[in-house]
């Protein structure tokens, strides 16, 4: 039978990644200032009531709920005092979602839609958080294809397409994390501390930073600080735990280890070495 294309929308590739899945229960109170995230994140409520602020306008929400925020957008989920508001949220990165036809502003920042208890998308929902809690073999491919299918199905389901997102705002994001860490990698510096510094979800951030680096943070730091300290020892007459608390370390042990995991070298012997090599010969 030969494939052919519906009459109503053109084939559509899709290109996103899953960053991450997890189920959630909100506050009944804010706690924290509304989100704003760089990629795109899916809702679908499993449990209870509430409602979802978008850009200060306020939404109800109830099981079998699912939503749709862009990127860019800020939102805050809150439950009802009476009934915790329970969802599977899914961050992806890659698209973001448009109406074929925009009826008024916010149809291009978000959608709610209800839907059945038996859906399409609410099955996806479940089956992308259950691969990743049983981490069985090759569930990464497992849930990226799932996605792949659910966002087709989402498609099917609202009058909305997918366009690709350019990674510009990231980028900039990435860079700001480098520059800071190349000026303060002697200090104390967390992911956590990153991810606020940035509005960026942590988990995206490392995924992000990974991507635009070839580092994840925290290794694009130690980085930083083993070339600080070969330079020290190359240079220097400094104790070894001078150097190590000099380049951000909590402890010359700590350092050692991982300066050796690093040169193969224990930071005495780098130091031996590269002065037996400078001497004339």
């Amino acid at each position: 039978m030969e494939l052919q294309s519906s009459q109503n929308r053109q084939y559509q590739s899709v290109h996103c990644r899953l960053l991450y899945i997890k189920r959630t229960t909100y506050p009944t109170r804010p706690t924290r200032d509304m989100q704003e995230h760089t990629y795109t994140e899916l809702y679908y409520i499993t449990k209870g009531h509430g409602e979802i602020n978008i850009n200060q306008t306020l939404c109800p929400l109830q099981k079998h709920d699912f939503v749709i925020i862009n990127p860019g957008v800020k939102h805050q989920l809150l439950s009802y005092e009476d009934d915790s508001l329970e969802a599977i949220v899914i961050g992806m990165d890659g698209i973001l979602f448009t109406p074929n036809e925009f009826t008024d502003m916010n149809s291009s920042l978000y959608m709610k839609k209800s839907l059945k208890s038996k859906s399409s998308i609410s099955f996806y929902f479940k089956s992308i958080y259950r691969e990743v809690k049983k981490t069985k073999y090759n569930y990464e491919m497992v849930c990226q294809n799932l996605l792949e299918v659910l966002v087709v199905n989402i498609i099917r389901l609202t009058d909305y397409t997918v366009t690709s997102t350019s990674g510009t705002k990231t980028n900039k994001e990435c860079t700001y994390i480098k520059q800071y860490i190349d000026a303060h990698f002697a200090e104390n510096i967390t992911l956590d501390f990153l991810a606020d510094a940035t509005h960026m979800n942590k988990y995206y951030m490392v995924h992000a930073f990974n991507k635009f680096i070839g580092y994840s943070p925290i290794n694009y730091l130690i980085e930083k600080r083993i070339a600080e300290s070969k330079r020290l020892l190359e240079n220097t007459d400094y104790p070894i735990a001078q150097i190590a608390s000099k380049v951000g370390f909590s402890s010359q042990s700590y350092f050692s280890q991982v300066f050796k995991k690093s040169t193969q070298l224990t930071p005495n012997a780098y130091r031996k070495s590269k002065r037996r090599d400078s001497i004339p010969k």
